[in-house]
């Protein structure tokens, strides 16, 4: 049966069409559906076909409807790009490659950061060659010439800095990518980029870091400029602070460095090489530098100077002592005092030290008498024979010559505190009881690191075994052996080690403390508690436990000088045993003042208020004394602090030096003294004979041929113990006129009015006081 009408064309037309429709929209539903799920995240619809192109038109083929949700699409481009699947990464990356192209010739700002962006994520993530890459190299070279011509700083140089990571292999990429992405950073290594972040750098604003990253990702080629800018600029505040950026690229710099080094450049250029070597702090490219410490230029040596002590480590040294045979005798004087400051009792510096003092000519004093007064000044840290003798031979050949009464005094001085120290180091080596051990004593100390040190490998191998418990044990038997030992600087040791070991052991570690205070009181004999009962009834246990133990015994034979007049020692010396002959010397003489037997303490005077030795101590038997070190005992009075009026007390009661020194009347004096009140100015010299920046006033007490004595403020005891045996420099003021200056060396330190905080300083001065000067003082004594 035929149906009217079937086959006319606009019938089938019409089905055609509703067949179109249908079709569309079903398009527009899979569009719709596959947008929204990119929108969501889901980038593995990038590989259908459909929604890719239609993705593409959308992003690249009209004008900007919709901002917002263009940049969604784009950072969902972003995100395909690191996606798992290769081909969602490959489609993700053209889109992005073309939308940045199209989106930079608009100059789309906000939409060029997503794009970048999403690019830099991909970069990151990428370990193999897409095709295409190259292009989106190109496309990265455009974006960051573009943010530099629009002042983009700072995105500019998270890719910069993304780029030279890949470029130095930081972040590991194929060589591939590695070549292409140099690529890209080579063609941006222009003079005009180069100059205007150099530019931007100067300005030392919040942004200097980025221009810094971006110039150091730019690398050899921004070095060479940055180099040659120091080099002609006339700017000295422009050179510094680029001085200050080239050392920033590290090893990129070296051959640059090398090269110009090649050119014999003025020393200015030699200079500023050897800062940059400096500032970049590795020893392994000294080498670039190190012969300059013979250059002939005074200003490269001391950047030498300044490079050895920045780049520091175990060379140092060394490196010191290679400078000091070459450089000018001004910047010698600079290195002994480093040297010493820095390599504190190294015996080269020692044989440097007297190597210097033997090779001096006739002609070196006045010239280079600043050497000299370091030398001397350095050889006091070195308490050993070879100092004192080298010192002596100094001291005769010197005394009698003209001008050399400032360097006499300085030899003199550092005789004077070196014999006293040797004479201790001497004890501590060969006298120190075997029996008892003091536990802050350095030797023992020592000594004891050493001893627990031997069975801490055994330690170590049972903890590691996870046996704590015999660990502990072994720790435990080995402190209470110590103790019952004497040794208790091990048996301490070993008691904060078995602590480590197990920290809940508390119990056992007080246990162990009482055992190693038991053994500690039965270590201190009858004998010298029955010598020094009277002393240590005034104190609690625990004050006279510290004392004891900060006492160090010294052994002296017959004839033996123990501290001698004039000497620097700040020691208090408890006679246990035997007899010690006090004298002094009166009208140019040494003459006998009194013999001193056990339970006698001497030194007081200098242990309290710090001043040189107006006796001189001298074994008659054999003795032996007790010696309590001033800086030991500051340490235990901090803990204790009513223990140092209890001792002084003490002293005060059973001294007989001042007392015996106040019988034989002022002929122990070569110069009789005057007092006068009179305002001073004073600067004191540092070790080495410089002159310090701060003046200090004070009011004349008295004066003498020979010397002076004033008063002034003081903040504390600490500081002016310290001006013991400083030189210095002071001017006395009359009613008409400032007197000529007088030198001199500080003698002694003591309390004059203590609510009041005022010190008297006495002096002792370089050379006789002239005849006029002392004159003017004399006619306002007698005014006075």
């Amino acid at each position: 049966m035929r149906i009217k009408g079937a086959h006319r064309p606009e019938v089938l037309e019409n089905i055609k069409q509703n067949i179109a429709a249908a079709e569309k929209e079903r398009r527009e539903l899979r569009l719709t559906y596959n947008f929204n799920e990119f929108l969501k995240g889901n980038v593995q619809v990038l590989k259908n076909d459909e929604f890719y192109a239609e993705l593409e038109i959308y992003v690249l083929g009209h004008p900007i409807e919709n901002k917002e949700k263009l940049i969604k699409l784009l950072v969902r481009l972003g995100e395909g790009a690191v996606s798992d699947s290769v081909p969602v990464r490959e489609r993700a990356l053209a889109l992005l490659s073309s939308s940045t192209q199209l989106y930079l010739d608009q100059n789309q700002a906000e939409i060029i950061f997503v794009l970048v962006d999403g690019i830099c994520q991909w970069l990151r993530f990428e370990t193999q060659f897409l095709p295409g890459l190259s292009v989106l190299n190109k496309r990265l070279e455009d974006v960051l010439v573009w943010f530099l011509n629009n002042s983009y700083w700072m995105e500019a140089e998270e890719v910069f800095v993304l780029l030279y990571r890949i470029q130095c292999g930081s972040l590991k990429k194929s060589k591939a990518i590695q070549s292409i992405v140099s690529k890209t950073l080579h063609n941006l290594k222009k003079k005009d980029i180069v100059e205007r972040l150099t530019e931007g750098y100067l300005l030392e604003n919040k942004q200097q870091y980025l221009f810094q990253n971006i110039l150091n990702s730019i690398g050899h080629k921004a070095a060479i400029y940055l180099l040659n800018r120091v080099i002609h600029s006339h700017n000295r505040a422009e050179r510094i602070v680029l001085l200050n950026l080239l050392p920033t690229f590290g090893s990129t710099v070296i051959p640059i460095l090398e090269d110009c080094l090649k050119k014999s450049p003025p020393w200015a250029v030699i200079r500023n090489v050897i800062y940059i070597v400096s500032e970049i702090g590795k020893d392994k490219y000294y080498w670039l530098v190190e012969k300059y410490f013979a250059h002939s230029d005074e200003r490269v040596q001391h950047e030498m100077i300044c490079c050895v002590l920045k780049l520091g480590g175990q060379m140092m040294t060394p490196r010191l002592l290679e400078g000091l045979e070459v450089v000018q005798d001004r910047l010698k004087t600079h290195i002994l005092r480093l040297l010493v400051e820095q390599s504190g009792s190294d015996e080269r510096v020692k044989t440097a030290l007297l190597g210097f003092a033997e090779q001096r000519t006739k002609d070196l004093y006045p010239a280079s008498h600043e050497l000299l007064f370091a030398v001397v000044a350095a050889l006091k840290k070195f308490p050993c024979r070879e100092s004192i003798l080298q010192l002596e031979k100094m001291q005769d050949e010197y005394t009698g010559k003209a001008g050399t009464d400032q360097l006499l005094l300085h030899i003199g001085e550092a005789l004077k505190v070196l014999q006293p120290k040797m004479r201790h180091n001497l004890q501590n080596i060969d006298n120190f009881p075997d029996d008892v051990c003091f536990d802050n004593d350095q030797v023992q100390q020592l000594r004891a690191f050493k001893k627990v040190k031997e069975t801490e490998d055994e330690i170590q191998a049972l903890v590691h075994a996870g046996d704590v418990q015999q660990a502990g044990r072994l720790v435990y038997n080995q402190a209470v052996a110590a103790a019952r030992t004497k040794d208790f600087s091990a048996a301490a040791l070993l008691r904060d080690r078995f602590l480590e070991i197990n920290p809940m052991a508390l119990e056992e570690a007080v246990q162990l403390g009482e055992l190693i205070e038991e053994q500690k009181n039965s270590s201190i004999t009858s004998h010298h508690l029955q010598i020094w009962s009277e002393l240590y009834e005034e104190m609690t246990t625990e004050e006279f436990n510290a004392l004891y133990y900060a006492l160090h015994q010294e052994n002296y034979h017959k004839g033996d000088i123990i501290v001698q007049i004039g000497e620097t020692d700040t020691n208090l010396y408890f006679l246990n045993s035997g007899y010690i002959s006090l004298s002094a010397v009166i009208g140019g003489k040494e003459t006998f003042l009194k013999r001193m037997q056990p339970s006698n303490i001497l030194g007081a005077e200098q242990f309290f208020s710090p001043s040189i030795w107006t006796v001189t101590l001298k074994a008659l038997s054999e003795i032996q004394v007790h010696v309590l070190d001033f800086a030991k005992f500051n340490q235990i009075a901090e803990q204790f602090p009513e223990l140092e009026d209890k001792l002084q007390k003490y002293c005060r009661k059973n001294t007989q030096v001042p007392e015996l020194l106040k019988m034989s009347g002022d002929d122990r004096r070569e110069y009789p003294r005057y007092p006068v009140v009179l305002p001073t100015r004073s600067i004191l010299l540092d070790p080495y004979g410089y002159k310090g920046k701060r003046e200090f006033k004070g009011e004349l007490l008295d004066f003498s041929r020979q010397g002076l004595a004033f008063t002034v403020k003081i903040s504390n005891w600490k500081n002016a113990r310290l001006l013991l045996g400083r030189h210095i420099v002071t001017t006395i003021i009359t009613r008409d006129e400032e007197l000529p200056q007088q030198n001199g060396v500080i003698v002694g330190v003591k309390l004059h009015e203590p609510t009041m905080l005022d010190f008297s300083i006495h002096i002792k001065l370089t050379q006789k006081m002239d005849e006029t000067t002392y004159k003017k003082l004399m006619a306002s004594a007698k005014r006075d």
